[in-house]
């Protein structure tokens, strides 16, 4: 096979995985995950039934890979600019924006792994904030360490960072107007606005 071939070849694979996932995100848009079943996919698009066997076992394994293809690219993204941040308002507005930027995007993505937790839980073993809240707070300590938060309770101020962007997510998509600047710069503003009030934490003590 040559080289021209064999890059064809990947280009179709990849408009063919593509499809079958697009289709898949309408039809649980439309029917939800739950009721959805492998053939109302495969009638939202061209392809033969044999193709989508050839990249899914399943429904289920189709639904994690939509999922964990948008958490990975959510994480990546996310870890590099609060890693590389140099002061408060670097470490908390890039990471807002780029969050409710995804959701902006992706908008049927994040609610199907609101609204379906316990199946992605089943899916993964864990559920997708678990994910996003565990890196959450390592990148939190890391800030601490390095004087750029103050030393404050982790855990409570990585639930109140999620709580603040889970909440705003779901607000962004219910008002069907997705600003991802105008929401980061509200979520900065709260979150930055009560953090030099908060205690420093107790728990050694």
């Amino acid at each position: 096979m040559t080289k021209v071939e064999k890059g064809k070849r990947e280009k179709t694979k990849e408009l063919n995985k593509a499809t079958i996932q697009a289709a898949a995100l309408s039809v649980f848009q439309q029917k939800g995950y739950e009721t959805t079943t492998v053939r109302d996919i495969i009638r939202q698009t061209d392809l033969a039934s044999g193709t989508f066997y050839n990249y899914y076992a399943d429904k289920e394994t189709l639904f994690k890979d939509i999922v964990q293809d948008f958490l990975v690219d959510l994480t990546k993204s996310v870890r590099s600019t609060r890693q590389t941040a140099t002061s408060i308002q670097e470490f908390v507005h890039p990471a807002y924006y780029l969050f409710f930027k995804a959701i902006a995007e992706n908008p049927t993505i994040y609610i199907l792994t609101t609204r379906n937790n316990q199946i992605i839980e089943d899916l993964f073993e864990f559920s997708a904030m678990t994910v996003l809240e565990k890196e959450l707070q390592q990148d939190i300590q890391l800030a601490i360490d390095m004087d750029l938060l103050p030393k404050v309770d982790v855990e409570f101020l990585s639930a109140t960072f999620m709580g603040i962007g889970y909440q705003l997510g779901g607000a962004m998509i219910a008002r069907k107007n997705f600003c991802p600047k105008y929401t980061a710069e509200f979520a900065t503003s709260l979150f930055l606005g009560g953090i030099s009030a908060l205690p420093e934490s107790q728990l050694d003590s």
